[in-house]
């Protein structure tokens, strides 16, 4: 019995090219699909049909963001849409309270421009802050938040 194991794997050694292994080709043996990437990758081609070209895909998502945190601190639009279907958020108060939002948006930016544009101080303080968060950045792109010391 050993004699004959010990002879097989003799075989197997001697004949390693007609029975190794192929590498993984087939349906099926690819990278696993990030979800994650997936639905960012719709989200930006959606806001780029939205605003098109002219803006950049990080500008885009950025306003985006802004205004989905902003809709996400409303309690009342929240409640609504982790308890309906889409279709019934969209006929309830989540429209308006998003027109809402983009105006509220739109007239806190001006105001927060004005203020740095319109005053030399404020202007100077701003751009110094603007440095602090650049210099925090890392090589990997994240940003250091404005309280750090840097």
């Amino acid at each position: 019995m050993v004699a004959k194991r010990a002879e097989q794997v003799l075989k197997l050694k001697e004949n390693t090219e007609e029975y190794g292994l192929k590498p993984g080709s087939d349906v099926g043996t690819g990278k696993p699909h990030d979800a994650e990437k997936k639905r960012l990758s719709e989200i930006i081609d959606a806001l780029s049909d939205l605003f098109g070209v002219e803006i950049g895909d990080d500008d885009q998502l950025h306003f985006a963001n802004g205004v989905a945190a902003r809709i996400g601190r409303d309690e009342e639009v929240m409640a609504q849409v982790n308890s309906h279907s889409p279709a019934q958020v969209m006929h309830g108060v989540f429209p308006k309270r998003i027109e809402d939002i983009v105006l509220d948006a739109m007239t806190d930016d001006a105001k927060m421009a004005m203020e740095i544009l319109g005053n030399e101080g404020n202007g100077r303080d701003f751009t110094l802050l603007i440095l602090r968060l650049l210099a925090g950045c890392g090589k990997d792109g994240t940003q250091a938040s404005i309280t750090d010391n840097v």
